[in-house]
């Protein structure tokens, strides 16, 4: 039988920091603040090296500080930074910290959602890798929703945040 999300053979839940001086810190509410004033939600080349894109910096592949210097940031680097279980792509969804963390970047992203549009998502441009083009399916939703359809801002979906 396949696991998706293995348990970590009977393992308890690490957590260690591995003091690298690069990851010493957590994101900052000023390190949020500069996400938010980001205003492309993407650019090309549309992947991790993303200078200027709010996705990127969000994400955790560029620096909020410098939205064109490549660094562990944001969402990835609460991964990095807690180590441990929480670092391990097979095993991070069963740490107690990551419903918490995607909620915290679930938030993050609604706020720039209400502040520029749900337009904003970067038309069908030739050079986005397939599947991340705005009219592709996203697999495995079915009915099969589209990047384009996810663009939207909570309530759309159902839920809000107590604070808008």
């Amino acid at each position: 039988m396949d696991v998706i999300c293995a348990p970590g053979d009977g393992e308890p839940i690490r957590r260690y920091n591995q003091a690298d001086p690069r990851f010493g810190t957590l994101p900052t509410l000023e390190d949020v603040r500069r996400t938010l004033a980001l205003t492309q939600y993407d650019t090309p080349p549309y992947n991790t090296f993303s200078a200027g894109s709010f996705r990127a910096v969000l994400e955790g592949y560029m620096d909020p500080q410098d939205p064109a210097q490549s660094t562990a940031s944001m969402h990835n680097l609460v991964h990095v930074y807690c180590g441990g279980t929480l670092n391990n792509v097979l095993q991070s969804s069963n740490d107690p910290i990551f419903p918490a963390l995607h909620a915290y970047i679930d938030m993050i992203h609604e706020w720039w959602l209400r502040r520029n549009g749900e337009d904003k998502y970067p038309d069908d441009d030739a050079n986005i890798p397939y599947g991340h083009r705005a009219n592709d399916r996203i697999v495995p939703f079915f009915d099969p929703y589209t990047n384009k359809d996810m663009m939207k801002t909570a309530k759309a979906f159902g839920y809000d945040y107590e604070y808008f």
